[in-house]
């Protein structure tokens, strides 16, 4: 018997060779190990090709999630990289409870920080090379990990304890960014400045990413102080500076010097650009997106935000049909060429091509299934609210679509079991959402609805609050 007790193995086939005679054929049973991080979300749609990457997403964070959030399971490396976490947790949240793990990866994290307040690009940390201990500084989007996490971690669970225990930690970490970068551009201290990992396309300026990300973390640290009962002015004023720097240095007639999807996609959904200048902004990226084929170019840090972008300020019909694309390069290219789990690259494989670079290329790698997020948030409508975090109330803004035919979601929360499920068929649509007990819904319906019925009764508004228990809603598609 093949089992050793002191590693693993990750794969999709196995191969056998059997020497000699045998009166039966070999019996092989793999068995499936992970973290014990029970399942909280069960979801199923219309779309065979959605139902297939939503496994594949399951299926790569099972096999990664084992002691620390693991980049892959089957090469010489295994790592607990910060980035492709960070831009995974939420979706990681709706599939299984990751409320400990976190807990715990964060010592691990905050084990790694430097005494200058760097946080480690993995962790446990390793060293830049044998003859140095000291680990390797994390680079924009990898060491804003942390911050990401445990904002995220309380919007999820609703439990202040990991934000006060990290908070100094967080501020160590946003003093490093900020005494190498008293301009407001993070063009200093990046370290490994990976950039937008592994984009197909154009590649985005580094220094563009890095100052979208430092906005961000701003914004997340002016909400995580006032959760925490501190001061938050510090926060405010260095967005409204950050802001300011971005726009003088990225911003030139109506387009941002690195004219990538990425770019548009960060400066869109960390609302960098002033509001007079978005609609600029989302008529370009839905330009770059039109001379792509709506096909994907962004690498690790851009794709979480691909379909929230797409569907709010250009249309959620494009997000949709974004999902269900199958050409290369998407998410269901991989899918059409047997994948199960989530690969590393867009590119790992092409009828072209052939394989990517044999020494970094894998099969199991959950970042790009950041879209997950999407699916469970806003095609079966169960989002988290942050006027009440923790599950206390949901945003329930779905979108509805002919293509995907129907979805059926539940998601055991903190507070209970949220349900969501609707059906499409013809022009006539039904839309069920159950709410535990003291649980309620801020709803927000989308545009194309009419004839629209809320547990027998009309209404006009497209938005509404909804208290606990079962509601239904009838309506007609118009578009």
């Amino acid at each position: 018997m093949f089992k050793p007790r002191f590693t693993f193995r990750g794969f999709q086939y196995a191969g056998l060779t059997v020497e000699g005679e045998v009166s039966d054929a070999p019996q092989i049973t793999a068995i499936a190990i992970q973290t014990d991080t029970p399942c909280r979300g069960m979801i199923e749609t219309g779309s065979p090709l959605v139902n297939q990457l939503l496994s594949n997403i399951v299926w790569g964070q099972r096999g990664n999630f084992l002691s620390v959030p693991t980049d892959c399971p089957q090469r010489d490396e295994r790592y607990g990289w910060s980035a492709d976490a960070q831009v995974f947790w939420r979706t990681a949240g709706y599939n299984m409870d990751v409320e400990a793990f976190l807990t715990k990866w964060m010592e691990d994290l905050a084990d790694g920080q430097s005494a200058e307040g760097a946080f480690p690009d993995v962790a446990p940390t390793k060293p830049l090379n044998p003859y140095r201990l000291t680990p390797q500084p994390g680079a924009p989007g990898w060491g804003d990990g942390p911050i990401i996490m445990a904002w995220h971690h309380f919007m999820r669970y609703g439990d202040r304890a990991l934000l006060l225990r990290t908070y100094d930690r967080l501020v160590a970490w946003m003093d490093y960014i900020e005494a190498a970068n008293p301009d407001g551009l993070r063009v200093n201290r990046n370290n490994n400045n990976y950039g937008d990992w592994l984009n197909v396309g154009p590649k985005t300026d580094p220094f563009l990413v890095a100052t979208a990300y430092w906005v961000h973390l701003a914004d997340l640290m002016d909400k995580i102080a006032a959760t925490s009962g501190r001061d938050s002015t510090r926060w405010q004023s260095l967005g409204r500076k950050l802001r300011k720097a971005f726009v003088a240095a990225y911003w030139r007639d109506g387009k941002l010097v690195s004219d990538t999807q990425t770019a548009y996609l960060l400066a869109l959904d960390f609302a960098i650009l002033p509001e007079a200048e978005r609609k600029q902004a989302a008529a370009r990226l839905e330009a770059l997106f039109d001379d792509a084929g709506w096909h994907l170019q962004t690498g690790f840090l851009g794709v979480r935000h691909v379909c929230p972008v797409v569907a709010d300020h250009i249309s959620p019909a494009h997000a949709v049909g974004l999902l269900l694309k199958e050409t290369y390069p998407s998410w269901g290219f991989s899918i059409r060429h047997g994948a199960t789990t989530i690969w590393e690259r867009w590119d790992g494989w092409t009828p072209d091509g052939g394989f990517q670079s044999p020494n970094m290329n894998s099969f199991n790698h959950y970042a790009y299934g950041a879209v997950g997020e999407w699916i469970w948030s806003r095609l079966a409508g169960i989002d988290w609210n942050e006027a009440d975090p923790g599950y206390r109330s949901v945003l329930a803004r779905p979108i509805f679509d002919r293509r995907i035919g129907h979805v059926a979601a539940t998601y055991e929360a903190r507070t209970g079991m949220v349900e969501s499920r609707w059906r499409i068929e013809g022009d006539n649509g039904e839309w069920q959402l159950v709410l535990p007990p003291s649980v309620t819904a801020d709803v927000v319906l989308p545009d194309g609805l009419s004839d629209i019925v809320v547990d027998g009764a009309p209404v006009v508004a497209r938005r509404s609050r909804l208290q606990t228990g079962s509601h239904v809603f009838r309506f007609r598609l118009s578009a």
